[in-house]
């Protein structure tokens, strides 16, 4: 029971790659959409052109960095994952009652993040929940991407933690889930051509009037 947090940790892991390494989504989604450049300067960043293909959206499935390493460490968090709950759900580790099913809930919220973030970006994506699959996986649609996150998302909810502290700072909690599930339905026309508005609001206030956050 004491050693989970070191256990799960691995699913969390290459978050840090996507939002804070180099050619991670600040980089990804800053230089393709105008919010920022790298110029070249006379000791580096030029990178291959990585950077300028990105802004001029020359990008190919061969380019150096992105969008590979986004590709990457996404499916790092999924494989991380999934390899968890099949240690939970074969036994190899011995969790049982409640810690067992708000492990799993977490688990299964946490990859459902890392899948938003590949549907988010490329549309068209595999989707693998089986550690020991070993064939290659078909492509899903956007649309059933979308369908797999909410029923992801949706069931685990009653698992997670509401707690606000500084044990749950950083993890995937009933308020971070349901922000998750917010920025989804927010952009949910363009996943699957039907807008989401009322969910949107639904779930916004839900976090709001939970009286656990404020903005600055």
């Amino acid at each position: 029971e004491g050693d989970l947090a070191a256990m799960i940790a691995p699913a969390y892991t290459p978050m840090r790659g996507i939002w804070m390494s180099w050619y991670g989504m600040v980089d990804w989604q800053g230089e393709v959409g105008d919010m920022l450049l790298t110029p070249v300067r006379p000791n580096g960043w030029y990178d291959g052109g990585i950077y300028i293909l990105n802004h001029e959206h020359r990008w190919n499935a061969s380019s150096p960095g992105m969008p590979n390493g986004l590709w990457g460490n996404a499916f790092s968090g999924i494989n991380a994952a999934n390899r968890v709950l099949y240690q939970i759900d074969s036994g190899v580790l011995p969790i049982t009652g409640p810690s067992k099913d708000a492990t799993i809930a977490e688990l299964r919220a946490v990859r459902a993040y890392y899948y938003y973030l590949l549907m988010d970006n490329f549309g068209n994506i595999p989707i693998v929940t089986d550690f020991t699959q070993t064939e290659l996986p078909g492509q899903s649609t956007r649309q059933e991407a979308y369908n797999f996150i909410i029923a992801e998302l949706e069931p685990a909810m009653p698992q997670l933690s509401e707690a606000v502290t500084t044990a749950t700072y950083g993890r995937m909690t009933r308020w971070a889930a349901k922000g998750l599930l917010t920025r989804i339905y927010l952009n949910a026309q363009v996943y699957t051509g039907t807008a989401q508005w009322a969910k949107v609001i639904e779930t916004a206030n839900e976090i709001i009037n939970s009286g656990k956050f404020q903005l600055d």
